[in-house]
This record gives C-alpha cells, structure tokens and sequence, in this order.
C-alpha cells in the first residue's frame, strides 16, 4: 500500500487520486457495516458507491467542464431539432449478471427504438456502462441517423471518451469502439448527466432481468414502463406534497372529542424538483413545515369549506400522478397504545384499501420516541432505493 501511494504521489491525477481515495473509503465503509451490522457489500457495490462519491465530488468541485456541461440537469432534456438523443444504462445484480439499457428519442420525445439485454456473467460496471454506450450507437447507425446527443451517468466512462489517452484495458477497447462508430454520425457528442435525468435508460437495463425465455428486448418501447415516458420530461419540473390536516382543534371552540365524524382540510405545498435537489431533505422539510405553520386558524379551516360548499370536489386518490405525495397522520398519534384485546401490537400497517402511489404514512414507533414511515410507491421507484447503499443503510427488517 506504500508503495502504491507513493507511485500516486510521483505522478499527480486528480480524478485517479480522488477515486483512489473514495475507493480506500468505501472499503472502510464495507468492513464497518460488516463488523457493526452483519451487512454483507460485494466489490461491485463497493464500486459503483465509490463512482457515486466521485461524481458528487467531481458535481461540486467542477463549474464547467466540457464532460458535462455543468452538472445542473435534473431531468431529461429534448434535444435539438433534426438530432436524436442516445441514453444508456448498465445494471448489476450479484448472482444475476450484468444487463444494459438503451433509449433512442427525437427532438419532440417520440420514442424511436429501445434495447434491454441482459448478460449472464457481472463485468465491472464502468465496461457494461461503455457496452451500453457502445450498442446505443450501433443501433443508430442501423437507423441511418445523422446527428446524435449520447448520455450516460457513468462520469468515468465520459471523462474516459474525452480525455482521448491510450487505454490498453478491456473498457480502453470498447472506448475505441465508440470513437470509431461515433465517426459515422455528421455530429455525435457524448455528455455526463445525473442518473436522475437517464431513468428510461435505467429502468430498462433494469427491466433485461424480467425476461423470460430470452436475454434481449429490441423494439418498440415496453408497454410495462409506458408510465415512464411523461416522468423524465414533464412530472420531474416540480413535486407536490399535500396534507390532509386537522381541523378539530383549529376551531374556535375546538370540536368536542365525541365528534366521530371528519374534520380536514387539505393544504399543498409545490417545489420546484430541481431546487429539492440541490437543497436537500432538510430544505424540503423546513418548505412543507413552514406550510403547515401558515395553515392554523379557523379563518382558514373557515375559509376552505365555505369554498367546498360553493365549489365541492372530492380527492380521488387512484390516478395521482408521480410527482405528487399525499403525507398522511401523525406521530403525536399513539397508535401502538391501542388496546383491542389481541395483545400488544409488534406492527401497524394502512393495509391494502389505502394503498395507492405516493401515500406516506407517519407514526409514532413501537419504542419510544422512534417514528415509524409507511411509504406506498411502484415498484421501479422502490428498485431506485433498493440500489441506493446509502439510503439501505437506515432501512431496518
């Protein structure tokens, strides 16, 4: 190891010594959650974490690099009129193998051609990310297409193209590849992006580990990720959270406790998904509490059924889109308090009845002074989370 670190001292390179760096802490991470947690990381995890910090290492550190273009776009840009835009994804899952996504779309978002294929052995994630890129291109050359935008959210395998150095490994001859195909196109460049704007080219490679019978989808867009096409241009500019809240003790006087009946009102609070982003949890939380100050008092409780009264409109909760959250009961309840006779309750759950896409549930926790969150999602999200090392860090069975 000294003598490593002593040959990366004589010959300085930034990105190379900072993902040296992030790769020596992401092997401590791993032996502490094993020590401490019984919690198992592969080396491919290990990996892909250590990229992770390096882009938003790289993110703070670069204003303008020619990679990228400043790294600020948080969901999927239309490209320019008569070019098509190339986006590409790879996957691993231990046991499974490795799979690749490609998303091919015109200037308006029309869908032209998807790949998702599937690979039985688990190559290192920076060469299934070059692959990607790689069978992205083929696929627009057998389209005869003239101008291509081609995205990837592996900022290695972008600074890997550009930096156009002899690479003699394995991903150096599938770089060379793409610099060769990448030379059939009158225009074709090649930029980082964050993994938040390439999610069609993610849930595709995602999507080669579904296939049944075969390990290549090729075509047309799948009728099961549909749902996808709206989300990375349009629902992704801002999000929505509402709340039901209380208004049994926003009244003047204050409802008797005997009142059976409901006393809500809805308020909402939108923010723009970008500024979410860049601002962190705490910001977003600080947004929807600064909401929920403002909306006490009667004359607002007032205020919102003399509305309802002159213009009702019922809440459907089925058809919400994916942009939009409904935060749902409170922690000041004691629902782990209630006795029905069956003994003491070990868990609580809305059950299937309230379960609909972006429904979250907030309790009190079975120990005291815990809370306990029950989020309803579609299942591609929660695949997004799972992924996620750091976030699976704080989920517990």
């Amino acid at each position: 190891m000294a003598d490593l670190t002593h040959e990366l001292t004589k010959n300085k390179n930034e990105d190379r010594d900072a993902l040296f760096a992030m790769l020596l802490w992401t092997i401590w991470y791993a032996r502490n959650m094993r020590t401490f947690q019984d919690k198992e990381i592969s080396h491919n995890e290990c990996f892909a974490l250590a990229l992770k910090c390096l882009h938003e290492y790289q993110a703070v550190r670069d204003d303008d690099k020619g990679v990228r273009e400043k790294a600020r776009v948080h969901q999927w840009q239309r490209p320019r009129e008569g070019t098509v835009k190339i986006n590409t994804d790879a996957s691993i899952i231990k046991g499974e193998g490795s799979s690749i996504g490609v998303a091919i779309r015109t200037h308006n978002g029309e869908v032209l051609n998807v790949l998702s294929k599937r690979y039985d052995h688990e190559f290192a994630i920076d060469i299934m990310e070059a692959i990607a890129c790689r069978e992205g291109l083929k696929i627009a050359t057998e389209l005869h297409l003239e101008c291509v935008e081609v995205e990837t959210d592996c900022l290695l395998l972008a600074h890997a193209y550009h930096q156009r150095q002899t690479n003699l490994t394995y991903l150096g001859r599938v770089i060379d590849d793409i610099r060769e195909l990448s030379a059939h196109f009158t225009c074709c460049t090649l930029r980082y992006i964050p993994r938040i704007a390439n999610r069609m080219a993610h849930h595709l490679a995602k999507f080669a580990f579904s296939l049944s019978g075969c390990n290549l989808y090729y075509g047309a867009f799948p009728s099961e990720l549909t749902h996808l096409i709206p989300v990375d241009e349009t629902l992704l500019k801002t999000t929505t959270f509402e709340i039901p809240m209380g208004a049994r003790q926003r009244l003047k006087p204050p409802l008797p406790e005997e009142y059976s009946g409901n006393a809500v009102f809805p308020r909402t609070v939108t923010l723009e998904t970008g500024k979410m982003l860049r601002n962190g949890l705490g910001w977003t939380a600080w947004q929807i509490n600064r909401m929920v100050g403002s909306s006490g008092g009667p004359d607002k409780v007032k205020e919102f059924y003399l509305g309802w009264i002159k213009k009702p409109n019922f809440l459907k909760f089925d058809g919400l889109p994916s942009n939009h959250f409904i935060l749902i009961n409170s922690p000041r309840f004691n629902v782990y308090g209630n006795d029905l006779g069956w003994g003491k309750s070990v868990g609580v759950r809305t059950g299937r009845a309230n379960s609909f896409n972006g429904r979250i549930t907030v309790s009190g926790g079975l120990e005291e002074g815990s809370l306990e969150i029950e989020a309803c999602l579609f299942a591609e999200t929660l695949s997004v989370l799972a992924d996620d090392v750091e976030f699976m860090e704080f989920v517990t069975s």
